[in-house]
Order: structure tokens, then sequence, then C-alpha cells
């Protein structure tokens, strides 16, 4: 004889109930996801119904190869200004896909990649990394008391 399933009392049974306050029991991750491609997840993500959706990094490609040097080779990059980064930010929060994911009152978190940074395998080094830490902890949501909040601004 077949156990009856569990019911699980932590997720959400409707759409109403999903908020940033309960417990997340359905989590979804994601990342690299550059502005200059499509963006044909979202609705798919928004279906699964997670309570929580969690950045993995490279939510935005703020630098951008411009050409390519031959000898010796390497990619030329155009740096981003701080004005384009949290352009690029708000133009995220405003596509269609990903403001339904907003609506649908996932919590949302994540942790802040090269890309994000400002560019590729970028470190402390690079000349916008306090103001691309807070455009991203801006664009998650995060109040600026909050620990991740503060932490951007040191």
């Amino acid at each position: 004889m077949a156990a009856a399933p569990l019911k699980d009392d932590t997720c959400p049974t409707s759409k109403a109930e999903t908020n940033v306050h309960k417990h997340p029991s359905r989590i979804l991750f994601g990342s690299c996801n550059s502005q200059a491609y499509p963006q044909p997840l979202w609705p798919t993500i928004v279906a699964r119904n997670a309570t929580a959706w969690v950045w993995a990094g490279d939510a935005i490609y703020s630098d951008a190869v411009v050409g390519h040097d031959y000898f010796p080779p390497k990619a030329i990059i155009d740096h981003p200004t701080v004005e384009k980064i949290e352009d690029l930010y708000s133009d995220l929060r405003q596509h269609p896909g990903y403001k339904q994911l907003l609506e649908h009152h996932t919590a949302i978190m994540g942790t802040w990649d090269d890309h994000d940074f400002g560019t590729n395998n970028g470190d402390m080094h690079f000349p916008l990394k306090r103001e691309s830490a807070i455009a991203f902890v801006n664009f998650l949501g995060e109040a600026p008391d909050s620990a991740m909040g503060q932490r951007a601004r040191d």
C-alpha cells in the first residue's frame, strides 16, 4: 500500500498567499542575464510560483565589448558609468517578464558578481566598486540600513 503524499504546509497554494514574509519553500536561481539578448524565461519562472528568486550573479552586463586589438589580442571594453549601471537595473525592473515576477510578490535576493560590479572579472580595484554595489542593493530593493545595504555603502 502506498503512503499518502505529504502536504507541505509552507508551500503557498495560491498567488495571493505567496509573499516575502513566508519561509521560502520553492527557491529558483538564475544568473548571466544579458540585456543584449531576449529574455524568454521570465514567464516560465513566474509560472513555477516560487517564493524566492536568487540572482546568482550577473543580473546585468554593464560592460560591453566594443572591438578588438589584434597585437596583442585583447577585447576593447567600454566600461560603464554609474548612470549606465543604474539605467540597466532600471530597465531590467521594467522588463515585462521581470516586472511580472516582482508583482507576483516573490522574494528577490542575490549576489553581486563581476558584470554587476561593472567589468568582466572585476575586482576591488574597479573605480566604481562602491557605486555599483549601491546600485545593486537598490535594484534588489534592500533598505539602506539593512546589513546588505550598509555593507554596500562601506
